[in-house]
């Protein structure tokens, strides 16, 4: 008997120390990854200036919102739109008039003047100009213009007109470089008096609406200044 009391006490004298081993092991088994214990001791609170010294990290970010509308606003810009025969310098009036921006007309010229122009030979129908013409936008190409109203060039696709002789000669450069191959230059000669319009504080949300104007005058040139 006294064999089988020392084996029993032996028995749960092992699992009491079992279970002793166990109850004092740190509790780090199951525990998903994030959710371990945090050491008190080791924490630390920081002072504003070592935070500042702590190294900076690449953010991707957008830009504040103020840093955003200070890179999109800019200020009104200035322009000069000509030059103009005395047949649609009226017409071009009226198109900045309702715009609603300061403008102002000056003669240029009383004399003959020498412009540059860049187009597409009139083609045989109206119906084959805009095809050619939305090859052309497919091309990159959008500030053109179909003239209808001109009996010698109608059906004629304006790309550029400029007083530079060699500002047309690298506009057609860049044209064929683009497969445009029809695209060519002449100069032509305007009589009479000239004028040209001076459009002054066009506020950023008029901009695109003033280039819009310019393909209905094909042999005008619109081009921004420094405001004075």
């Amino acid at each position: 008997m006294k064999w089988k009391e020392l084996f029993w006490l032996l028995l749960v004298a092992n699992v009491l120390l079992f279970g002793w081993i166990k109850l004092s092991e740190p509790v780090s088994e199951n525990i998903p990854p994030g959710h371990e214990q945090i050491a008190p001791e080791r924490m630390k609170l920081l002072a504003p200036e070592e935070v500042e010294s702590l190294p900076k990290t690449e953010s991707s970010a957008p830009a504040p919102l103020k840093e955003q509308q200070a890179e999109i606003a800019t200020g009104p810009t200035c322009y000069q739109w000509g030059n103009f025969t005395e047949k649609y310098i009226e017409r071009a009036r009226e198109a900045v008039k309702e715009l609603k921006v300061s403008y102002r007309t000056e003669i240029v010229t009383d004399r003959e003047a020498t412009r540059y122009w860049v187009y597409i030979p009139p083609l045989a129908s109206l119906e084959a100009a805009q095809k050619r013409n939305e090859e052309l936008h497919g091309l990159g190409v959008n500030d053109t213009f179909i003239l209808k109203d001109d009996a010698q060039w109608r059906n004629a696709i304006s790309i550029g007109v400029f007083k530079d002789e060699s500002l047309a000669e690298k506009l057609v450069n860049e044209m064929r470089a683009r497969g445009i191959n029809d695209a060519t230059k002449t100069a032509r000669h305007q009589e009479g008096r000239l004028s040209m319009l001076s459009i002054t504080n066009v506020p950023p949300n008029k901009t695109e609406a003033l280039y819009r104007l310019k393909p209905e005058f094909p042999e005008s040139e619109l081009k921004q200044v420094t405001c004075r």
